[in-house]
């Protein structure tokens, strides 16, 4: 989880320090698109199916 944390502030910090003027809707969008990454990636990494690919997520 610690790994999790640090990946998203890491992640938060760096496009709240580039956000200009767009709308909190991007900052919505970004956020939960992140999280869902995250999750993903740590789900992945302890997977007792070593051939699970994951769900081929996107962003929309």
């Amino acid at each position: 989880m610690n790994k999790i944390k640090q990946k998203f502030e890491k992640s938060l910090e760096l496009f709240l320090n580039s956000l200009e003027g767009d709308s909190i809707n991007t900052l919505i969008k970004t956020v939960l698109e992140s999280l869902m990454r995250l999750e993903r990636s740590e789900f992945l990494d302890n997977c007792n199916y070593p051939n699970n690919k994951g769900n081929g997520y996107y962003e929309r």
